[in-house]
């Protein structure tokens, strides 16, 4: 129990200490005496002891003035107010209203250790906040502590407000609670989300325009406001929100993802490479017009260093070819090659596992999941460093950066330059392309990495990240970076190889035949057959197993007068599908110029010129269908042919005049995918001409 001196009550009670003297003792206060350090002795009258009057205007007093009188020695709390770490609210709300809430409790605590019951110090703080007597940061907590008297303050404390926190202490739960959320949607929800969630991304209004347009809630339901609207979409999650507005990929950049670590990597343990169409036209290397080459760089994972690189006229297997085999010859062959799908890193001369280039390396091809380009951020984000930022330098820049108008300007330039001169000064050549290239990734490879180490400049002393140059170097100084190819054993491990069975020492490869003296012994089997794309004049055989027989020269049985190479033939296959495309389109400039045809007959009687006009548009229509037949050849006797379908028609119905030649070219056709789909349109029968040609 509190005790207080006489001049401390003199003061709560605002009469001189005199006064206060004799009133303690006409009223006979009980009192106690303690001794002060110089001998004297002072009378401490316990305040539970003192009369009623006096009793509540003391603990007003110190109620108003703060804690207690230093000469008080606090008790502890009583039994039926126990502290209990309550759980930690969600909210911040909630976190206010609690603390609020027990800075008023703590105030009813100080008030019983001064000696009234908890009920006494409650109603007296209910009464202090009644008549605007509290001090001020409890006044401040209370409409905090009630959530629903308003910031004004217009309610104040009750004491079944008080007793209920206080209950609540002890129970751990003095926090306000927040109103059960609700996972049920609105009727209409459902039928506006179909409106809204679609790839070209609607606003609301329009969302709801064309729903109410369409009729698309019952009867009984009623159209949301833009309001109702928005409040739905607020508490959605930005992921729900978006499905189907954003595709599978798109989402994945708003989902949480997962950094790889590349910090236990050594060089040459991962390549990567991805193919990239340039965004900048480039004069081609054989007609100058404009195009877009496509460019391939591989990556090692753990520097960032580009060690190989190659370009080509399109995506193709042979540029894989090319980018592998100088990463191979300047950082070493990799443990894992880790591609997409693209049928430029899949194809048969690189994952074969007898005769791929993978396989002879020793290297393993990993592939990433359909449309997750996430995965492969390396070589994504090098496509902006490298190919973008050179792409940039350019005049006939045309990426989504390109201001329109100036791009629409540039192509004018460049494609009436071309249609008088056959070449544009805005175009670079081929050469120059090259060349560009070369350097931006030399300037790549000696720039700081963000995602490498960080060093001491040696010229500035500044710290900054290592370069891709800087962190092989410093991984080949320890012995860390695989063995490299020299260009002797590249050059023969990067020729393409494919699998053929001999025939009396020869082995076909692209139309050619090609003779080796060993390969008697070999008749019928399956061999192994390197070949150079850039050179048809031999080619390289070994066993199936790898071992190496001997060097098979273009002999006496060639399908044409020279040789046929790999590029040739690719060049050949990708003119003569251009051509077909270009028939196309012309047949449809004919059509468009011929009108529509009609639906009903006439009801008047053509005149002889529309007959005449008519008789000769349908000789023309005969002309285009029946075989493209020239004159006959003096030398042969047969008559020439305009395409692969005229010719294919004479020899169906001219079986015994079919040459060695015809039959090789028919073979050659029905090898290829697009001239088989052509001659099926044409109406040409393809197992009766297989049959001829065996």
């Amino acid at each position: 129990m509190a005790d207080m001196a006489i001049d401390d009550v003199a003061t709560a009670l605002a009469i001189p200490l005199r006064t206060a003297q004799d009133r303690a003792r006409r009223g006979g206060w009980g009192f106690r005496e303690e001794a002060l350090p110089t001998g004297n002795c002072r009378r401490l009258y316990p305040i539970a002891q003192l009369p009623q009057p006096v009793r509540e205007a003391v603990l007003d007093h110190l109620a108003r003035t703060g804690p207690a009188p230093t000469a008080l020695s606090p008790q502890p709390l009583a039994p039926s107010s126990p502290t209990v770490t309550a759980p930690a609210p969600t909210a911040d709300w909630q976190r206010r209203a609690e603390d609020a809430r027990l800075s008023l409790l703590a105030e009813v605590d100080r008030m019983a250790m001064l000696g009234d019951s908890p009920r006494g110090a409650m109603l007296r703080l209910e009464r202090m906040a009644r008549e605007g007597g509290l001090p001020d940061h409890l006044a401040r907590a209370v409409p905090v502590a009630n959530q629903r008297g308003g910031q004004a303050g217009s309610r104040t404390l009750s004491l079944r407000s008080l007793y209920r926190w206080f209950n609540a202490r002890k129970a751990g739960v003095l926090a306000p609670r927040a109103a059960p959320k609700t996972d049920t949607l609105p009727a209409w929800a459902p039928v506006f989300l179909n409106y809204f969630r679609i790839p070209s991304k609607p606003s609301i209004a329009e969302s709801l325009e064309r729903m109410e347009r369409d009729g698309a809630l019952p009867a009984p339901l009623k159209y949301p406001s833009y309001g109702q609207v928005r409040h739905l979409l607020a508490k959605m999650s930005v992921i729900e929100r978006n499905r189907g507005r954003m595709g599978p990929r798109e989402l994945r950049s708003l989902r949480a993802y997962t950094a790889r670590d590349c910090s236990e990597l050594l060089p040459g343990d991962i390549y990567t490479a991805d193919g990239h169409t340039f965004d900048a036209e480039v004069a081609h290397p054989f007609h100058g017009r404009a195009f877009r080459p496509e460019v391939t760089a591989v990556l090692d994972i753990a520097t960032r260093r580009c060690v190989g690189y190659s370009t080509a006229l399109a995506e193709a297997a042979l540029g894989t070819l090319d980018a592998l085999r100088r990463a191979a010859v300047v950082g070493g062959p990799s443990a894992i090659f880790y591609v997409d799908l693209g049928s430029g890193f899949n194809a048969h001369i690189l994952t074969d596992e007898g005769t791929g280039l993978l396989a002879r390396l020793g290297t393993r091809l990993e592939n990433s999941l359909p449309g997750n380009s996430q995965a492969r951020g390396v070589s994504e984000r090098a496509h902006q460093t490298l190919f973008v930022r050179i792409s940039k330098r350019l005049p006939t820049y045309m990426g989504a950066a390109m201001d329109r108008e100036a791009r629409n300007k540039v192509y004018k330039i460049t494609r009436a330059d071309l249609k008088a001169a056959g070449s544009s000064p805005l175009l670079p050549s081929w050469a120059e392309f090259v060349s560009f290239l070369h350097i931006e990734i030399a300037q790549y490879n000696q720039r700081p990495h963000s995602a490498l180490p960080k060093i001491i400049d040696p010229v500035t002393g500044k710290r900054r990240h290592q370069s891709p140059d800087e962190a092989w170097a410093a991984a080949e100084a320890t012995g860390k970076t695989p063995p490299r190819l020299s260009e002797a054993e590249a050059a023969a491990l990067f020729r393409p190889r494919v699998l053929r069975t001999t025939r009396r020492s020869l082995v076909e490869l692209f139309g050619n035949e090609y003779h080796l003296k060993d390969l008697d012994h070999l008749h019928g089997e399956e061999v192994q057959v390197a070949y150079d794309p850039l050179d048809a004049e031999r080619v390289w055989v070994s066993t199936r197993d790898g071992r190496p027989i001997g060097e098979a020269v273009w002999g006496g049985h060639k399908a044409a007068y020279f040789p046929v190479s790999a590029i040739d033939k690719a060049r050949e296959q990708r003119a003569d599908a251009r051509a077909k495309r270009l028939a196309v389109h012309q047949d449809e400039v004919e059509a468009e110029r011929r009108g529509p045809a009609l639906i009903a007959a006439p009801t008047v009687a053509p005149t002889p010129d529309e007959i005449a006009a008519a008789q000769a548009q349908y000789e023309i229509i005969e002309q285009r269908r029946a075989p493209a037949l020239a004159a006959i050849d003096p030398t042969t006797g047969r008559p020439t042919f305009g395409d692969d379908a005229a010719l294919a028609r004479w020899l169906l119905a001219h079986p015994d005049q079919i040459t060695d030649a015809d039959r090789a070219l028919i073979r050659d056709a029905l090898r290829a995918r697009t001239t088989r789909m052509w001659l099926e349109a044409e109406g040409i029968d393809l197992d009766a001409l297989a049959t001829i040609a065996a």
